[in-house]
């Protein structure tokens, strides 16, 4: 009897072993998942950032056109009223 619980304790050992083991490693999976994800994130957001900066650095190197800009806002205010 004392022979069979040795081995049941034994199994039972070997078996939460084997499903900790399993666990870390979906662990593992899912981490490095996690952190492709938030790289790809970053890629895009990276990306969508430096169009905007290139943007903006095109409408920053035009010569300004006042008058246009007061004309512009005359027609807009017109329409308001």
């Amino acid at each position: 009897m004392i022979a069979l619980l040795g081995g049941l304790k034994a199994r039972a050992l070997a078996i939460g072993a084997a499903i900790v083991a399993a666990l870390v490693v979906v662990a593992a999976i899912f981490r490095a998942g996690a952190k492709s994800g938030r790289n790809e994130v970053r890629a895009a957001v990276n990306e969508a950032t430096n169009e905007t900066r290139e943007k903006w650095n095109e409408i920053a190197a035009e010569r300004p056109d006042f008058d246009g800009s007061v004309g512009r806002l005359r027609d807009r205010s017109r329409r308001n009223d």
